[in-house]
């Protein structure tokens, strides 16, 4: 944290004489430090303290300080990438992840003993048995937070196309959002005026050709896209439509929504539409890089991530009863289901039929 070698090379000799249990004086120092070392410069600085009363305060200055410089570091550093004609979206990320792990004093954390938070984490297991074992982001559907304790970390939602995985993803994110909690829907294959629309017949009960075709809506359909509209418009739900968005994108949005909004859930719907960062690869290779940045993001930016995910198709004229889907059933990456803390499947008996209803059989 010292700019000056010399203040850098006296603290380094403190410490270790401390660690080693040894007194800490100009004897001492002058043995570490070598007869080439300018001891009488040791012998000012006490000169320079006014009082050691102050001494915390001192340490914050010489720790601010260090900020100020690493800060400017990496700006240099960052300067220099893409002059140099690197990836600009890489480069920006990154640059934003090294410093907000400056602010957060990352840089000093390290090797800490098993016990050290113990006491907090006991705090924290015992809060839990207050909210019946939630230790997550509620979704609003009991039988399922029960069971997974609300969203945490990297969860994965999966389902066979057309089963009704953004409308399930829907549903948790208004439940999330209309209780208080931000939910940053990051939306790639539908656009956020064709969310909306969704969510107002979601909300007002509402057919969604009635509301596309409005001429035909009765004054209580009217009455019920008025009231949903605004009970929307009271929720938490924040809406992305980027398309082909890269995950180093993703976490720069997710941090900046964070710092304006506050903490949340993250719903990507979907992981397959999304763009891989850095240069063109194989299509099993991008869909690996992209699901391993989704498992890092919720450690970076303190949010759960819901991510959608499609699955193999059945084979094309079967008539059977289609079976349960399983991780095997992932398309395009093994990394998926390593990835993943937790793998949600939706799945539906009659997939195959021509009613091709829209009820779930099973989670």
């Amino acid at each position: 944290a010292f700019d000056l070698q010399t203040n850098r090379a006296i603290w380094l000799a403190m410490t270790k004489l401390r660690e080693a249990g040894e007194l800490i004086d100009l004897v001492t120092l002058h043995r570490d430090l070598g007869p080439k070392f300018d001891v009488s410069y040791i012998a000012t600085l006490p000169n320079l303290v006014p009082s050691s009363e102050y001494v915390e305060q001192y340490a914050r200055i010489v720790w601010d300080m260090y900020i100020r410089r690493a800060a400017i570091h990496e700006v240099e550093a960052t300067w220099d990438k893409l002059f140099a004609g690197d990836e600009p979206r890489e480069i920006i990320s990154a640059s934003m992840l090294a410093q907000s792990k400056i602010l957060e004093g990352d840089s000093r954390k390290g090797l800490v003993h098993i016990s050290d938070g113990m006491f907090d984490l006991l705090d924290t297991i015992e809060a839990r048995t207050n909210v019946d074992g939630i230790t997550g982001i509620p979704t609003g559907y009991q039988d399922m937070d029960r069971l997974l304790g609300g969203l945490n970390g990297y969860t994965l939602l999966a389902a066979r196309p057309s089963v009704g995985k953004t409308t399930f993803a829907m549903n948790i994110a208004a439940n999330i959002g209309l209780s208080g909690t931000n939910v940053y829907f990051f939306s790639l294959e539908m656009s956020g005026d064709q969310l909306r629309e969704k969510y107002l017949a979601m909300q007002g009960q509402l057919d969604s050709y009635r509301l596309r075709a409005s001429a035909l809506m009765t004054d209580d359909e009217w009455k019920r896209t008025a009231h949903a509209a605004s009970k929307l418009a009271s929720s938490k739900i924040y809406i992305d439509d980027t398309p082909g968005l890269r995950v180093s994108d993703l976490a720069v949005k997710l941090r900046r929504a964070r710092s304006l909004h506050g903490p949340g859930v993250a719903i990507v719907d979907y992981l397959q539409l999304m763009t891989a960062d850095g240069k063109p690869k194989s299509r099993y290779e991008a869909v690996t890089d992209i699901s391993r940045g989704l498992k890092w993001l919720p450690k970076e930016t303190g949010m759960p991530v819901l991510a959608l995910s499609q699955l193999k198709r059945v084979e094309p004229g079967r008539n059977d009863k289609v079976r349960e889907p399983g991780l095997s059933d992932l398309r395009e990456s093994g990394a998926l289901e390593q990835d993943a803390d937790v793998v949600i499947f939706l799945h539906r008996d009659d997939y195959e039929s021509k009613e091709n209803s829209v009820t779930v059989n099973s989670i």
